[in-house]
């Protein structure tokens, strides 16, 4: 069986050379320079794909930067974080980020007569998911604030993402692009080290590019993952979900009114049905995160005790997770109620990619289209599902894949 590549190639520009490694010169040194993440100087890079290393993960070939940041290795594939990687981290000079912060809030206008750009990054919920029928292009809460919004949100993936393409995702080289309100939604995000390190990581990018923009965080909830019940007969934690496919002999959909009238009966029996811990903890760093830029919150309604939640079901798709329709107006609404009383900049300034960091991204898995030269028996594009695409590498034999520096100064590869 093929090993699915997942389609990313990410490249960011990271300067001083100095600060990453000392000058050095090609010889046997420099394949382990390459491993360690080190600057690259060869403008063409020839990168052979390991069968071994294809039977542990998804390829995802990074070139990654950040100005005058301190650096740690960092790997990680957007649908598969895990806890064992390093990240990359910031040195947060404070009194400079308070000082930006208080130049960014003056000049804002209470009211906003021009069209305003809205830009979002998030999850699957932003992106759409979740609702038969669903039109994206109208229906999703970007769209619903305005036509003219742009909805970054990326499937399956997490604020590593934004945090290493934030500059391809905003149109790349030579873009000008300039947003007034930008919307984050990774509050699902907010529990592993390595999401919160790329949080982090993304507004620091963000606050450098667009340092007058207004940035909203949307704290979402959902029902299916944080209620449930401890039963020690099933485990320390018992999911709604679950629940609901072992008590009884139907599984009635959560939208039904059967599935209310069997949640009630649970109550009137004695379950004590809670959220799960971790969405305090969620809630916390999501606090801090938004503090760190100065930037605003939204909430999607939730009751304070998990019991309640019945009559917050209309915000939820029918899988209990992603936004219904309702859902999505909700939160434009709230959002749009932030932006009608903060005001946003009429003459917001556009940094440089200097500071904000250089990237180069290329995603292939919706399209199926990879401009990247391959090789090798048995390479290919597979459509491994429906809209899915991925380069494909056969076990043992494996392949090549090609890629070039985009720019003239070295840049760090991973």
């Amino acid at each position: 069986m093929p090993l699915l590549l997942d389609a990313l190639i990410n490249s960011v520009l990271r300067t001083p050379k100095s600060i990453i490694c000392p000058p050095r010169t090609e010889s046997a040194s420099a394949g382990q320079d390459r491993r360690q993440g080190r600057l690259i100087t060869s403008r063409h890079i020839r990168t052979p794909i390991m069968a071994p290393l294809l039977l542990t993960v998804s390829a995802l070939i990074i070139l990654f930067m950040l100005h005058g940041d301190s650096l740690k290795f960092w790997s990680r594939t957007a649908e598969n974080p895990s806890n064992t990687h390093r990240a990359l981290r910031l040195q947060r000079d404070v009194a400079e980020e308070k000082e930006s912060l208080a130049e960014s809030k003056e000049g804002r206008a209470q009211e906003n007569p021009k069209e305003i750009r809205y830009v979002a990054f998030g999850t699957s919920s932003t992106w759409g998911s979740g609702v038969k029928g669903l039109d994206r292009e109208t229906d999703v809460y970007p769209k619903l604030l305005s036509p003219n919004a742009a909805n970054l949100s990326v499937r399956a993936s997490g604020p590593g993402t934004p945090a290493m393409c934030l500059m391809s995702m905003s149109g790349g080289f030579g873009s000008d692009a300039l947003y007034d309100v930008i919307i984050i939604e990774y509050h699902n995000r907010m529990l592993d080290k390595v999401d919160v390190a790329a949080l982090y990581i993304f507004v620091d990018r963000l606050k450098k590019r667009f340092p007058d923009a207004l940035v909203v965080f949307v704290r979402t909830w959902y029902i299916v993952g944080m209620i449930g019940y401890a039963d020690p007969a099933y485990g320390s934690w018992v999911d709604i979900k679950q629940w609901n496919r072992i008590a009884g002999a139907d599984t009635p959909p959560f939208h039904s009114d059967q599935f209310a009238k069997k949640f009630i009966r649970s109550v009137e029996d004695g379950f004590q049905w809670m959220w799960r811990n971790s969405l305090l903890r969620r809630d916390e760093n999501l606090s801090q995160i938004a503090s760190s830029v100065g930037a605003e919150i939204i909430s999607l309604p939730r009751p304070e005790n998990a019991v309640d939640f019945l009559s917050y079901l209309q915000y939820f798709a029918p899988d209990a997770h992603h936004l219904s329709i309702e859902g999505h107006k909700e939160i434009a609404r709230r959002v749009a109620k932030i932006v009608d009383r903060v005001g946003i900049h009429q003459n917001p300034r556009l940094g440089s990619w200097d500071d904000a960091g250089y990237d180069f991204c290329l995603n292939w898995r919706s399209t199926g289209e990879c401009p990247l030269k391959f090789q090798g028996a048995g390479v290919e594009i597979e459509n491994w599902r429906p809209k899915n695409y991925a380069l494909s590498f056969p076990f043992p034999t494996g392949g090549e894949i090609f890629f070039a520096n985009p720019t003239n100064v070295p840049l760090d590869l991973y």
